[in-house]
């Protein structure tokens, strides 16, 4: 039995009783405390007592009064307009389920960011949804899960959560998904795994009516998304597990704002946890930064006839039935051959030639339709000179770039032709420049 004295007042509690009133604040420093085995006959200032200041602790009682869900999530507000407002733009540019589309946007596509250095794509495509009910199932959950977030934690370690959940789905995606991938679904992860982790640390100190927005409360609703990942192949689940993990890491380094404000940091926490923590962070982004960032790898590729030229290590050599063709993981692509004229070509009238055969024919053919020749030049590659066309068609519904450069080789007519669609030109011209730059044509037979 304890007893307590206030105020002239004595009162006595067992000692489990008195352990819960002094974590609740409820016995102040200044009450004197009679507890035999430790005091002896004598009542002594609970502020004196190892017993009491091993359970008074001023940040958790400030934690318990103060902590509330009432704070307005202005920045889980600001993210979901923002998304909101990219998926209205792609609805308008064509429509947010169109790949073309998505990839403008800033969708997460492996090859760009590994052949254009794209790598501000590895958090953009949090940004960009196909469709909308993936836009709602995301924002229904951030709203919910990430606006419970936004008030534990301060601004600044809020927005952390998300960039950092949001940076690692999207390196974790481009590292183990080949897949063009779009959606929010790593920054909800995130902030579904900083809700497990807080909700088991504090759940002495939670509030009971908030215990329903924090830890064992939201594993089912985790459990349930990662299932459905796995159960369809349209679904990055690489991307939900790098923002998850992500989230689990944050949980544990990122302190909660009524901690942060009254001084007291990473309660409870143990050193080798936040090095763990903190070690793994830094490994995986730099991982990440290292591999997006790097230069792709050139290899070369020969075709049949012996014509030679690099292209990236991704990109897959395909047979053509008049060449060889190498192409990338987007529209991208290479390829180079010999052509035969129907008639003699003098001089170099190797641009005529081709328009008149090749271009017509494929015309004719019904292949491409809306050709329209942009603009022709003269360029060196290697000790030839070669006719440069530019070209615009329309295949498979399709508008393409083409670029397509032409010499004479003996009584044939050398071709390499580049291109992608009309939508990534821009980006891809100076590659697809320099692997045609490469092209060496076999020697001329003795």
């Amino acid at each position: 039995m304890v007893e307590i004295k206030t105020g002239g007042r004595i009162r006595r509690v067992l000692y489990r009783d008195f352990e819960e009133l002094v974590r609740q604040g409820k016995i102040k420093p200044e009450a004197e405390i009679r507890f035999e085995p430790v005091t002896g006959p004598d009542f002594v200032r609970a502020k004196k007592l190892e017993l009491y200041n091993g359970l008074y602790n001023v940040q958790e009682i400030a934690f318990r009064r103060n902590f509330t869900l009432s704070r307005f999530p202005m920045i889980t507000i600001i993210i979901i307009g923002l998304n909101v407002l990219i998926w209205k733009l792609m609805e308008s540019a064509g429509g947010s389920r169109n790949l073309l589309v998505q990839i403008h946007y800033g969708a997460k596509v492996n090859s760009r960011i590994y052949e254009l250095k794209e790598y501000w794509r590895l958090l953009t495509a949090s940004f960009v949804h196909s469709g909308l009910w993936h836009l709602f199932v995301n924002m229904f959950v951030l709203f919910h899960v990430g606006g419970a977030m936004e008030n534990v934690y301060t601004p600044v370690a809020y927005l952390l959560l998300l960039i950092i959940s949001a940076l690692s789905s999207g390196i974790v995606s481009y590292l183990l998904n080949p897949m063009v991938s779009v959606g929010a679904s790593g920054m909800v992860f995130g902030v579904m795994g900083a809700s497990v982790v807080f909700g088991f640390r504090y759940k002495e100190l939670l509030p009971p009516v908030y215990k329903r927005y924090f830890g064992v409360a939201v594993m089912p609703y985790l459990l349930l998304c990662l299932w459905l990942g796995f159960t369809d192949i349209r679904i990055d689940n690489f991307a939900h597990l790098g923002g998850l993990v992500a989230g689990i890491i944050c949980g544990f380094l990122l302190e909660p704002a009524l901690f942060k404000q009254s001084g007291q940091r990473f309660p409870r926490m143990k050193k080798r946890y936040y090095i763990t923590a903190v070690s793994s962070l830094l490994v995986a982004t730099a991982a990440g930064a290292y591999v997006a960032s790097s230069d792709p790898v050139m290899v070369a590729v020969a075709t049949p006839e012996g014509i030679t030229f690099v292209a990236p290590d991704t990109w897959e050599p395909v047979p053509e039935f008049w060449g060889f063709e190498a192409r990338g993981n987007g529209e991208e692509w290479i390829s180079a051959g010999f052509l035969k004229p129907d008639r003699e070509y003098q001089g170099e009238n190797s641009k005529d030639a081709f328009s008149d055969q090749f271009l017509a024919g494929l015309g004719a053919a019904g292949e491409i339709q809306d050709l329209a020749i942009l603009g022709a030049s003269k360029v060196e590659i290697g000790s030839r000179t070669w006719n440069k066309l530019e070209i615009v068609w329309t295949y498979k519904e399709e508008r393409q770039r083409i670029d397509v450069y032409v010499t004479r080789s003996d009584r044939k007519l050398a071709v390499i032709f580049t291109g992608t669609s009309l939508f990534d030109y821009p980006d891809y011209k100076k590659l697809l420049e320099r692997l045609a730059h490469s092209c060496k044509l076999p020697p001329s037979p003795g």
